[in-house]
């Protein structure tokens, strides 16, 4: 897409610090990251979400995130990490290219990315199955 900043990306058309490449997968520093080495994961070909990726082309991202966080590991000794996707307006998706952070983690490191239980709802596990199953 024309408009889309990871596909410029991709094209050679933006400035990236590219960390790790793949047949159909770029990894590259995220602008205002929220840590050091924070890292999008992107697919080369465009997908606005989780939802439209097709599987094949998802296990290309998947395995480039593995990579990375190997890598950070091997050579950086970062030991935790977070591998988060925002799949949607309500979930937070600001850019609509499919991409995983992969945000290093340490002790006090100020990141909060809690969310409230809901132990209520484990009451009604059955009837969630059931509408899945239907």
């Amino acid at each position: 897409m024309d408009d889309c900043p990871f596909c410029a990306i991709i094209r050679g058309d933006a400035d990236a610090w590219i960390v790790h490449e793949t047949p159909t997968a770029l990894a590259f520093f995220a602008t205002g990251p929220a840590a050091e080495y924070h890292t999008l994961v992107v697919p080369k070909c465009h997908h606005a979400d989780l939802f439209a990726i097709p599987s094949d082309e998802w296990l290309g991202v998947s395995a480039a995130v593995k990579d990375v966080a190997d890598l950070y590991r091997e050579r950086l000794g970062i030991e935790n990490v977070e591998v988060l996707n925002h799949s949607g307006e309500h979930a937070q998706q600001d850019v609509f290219h499919l991409h995983v952070h992969i945000l290093p983690r340490r002790e006090g490191d100020g990141q909060d990315t809690s969310w409230t239980d809901h132990p209520e709802i484990e009451k009604r596990f059955d009837a969630l199955l059931a509408a899945l199953k239907a």
